[in-house]
């Protein structure tokens, strides 16, 4: 049981991590 939530978290560190950068290459951009 708290392997599920180790993993939903870091699926969601890994999904902020990739937001993050992709807003950077964004602003890189401009």
């Amino acid at each position: 049981m708290k392997r599920k939530s180790k993993f939903a978290i870091t699926l969601l560190a890994l999904t902020a991590l990739v937001s993050i950068i992709n807003n950077d290459k964004k602003t890189k951009k401009e």
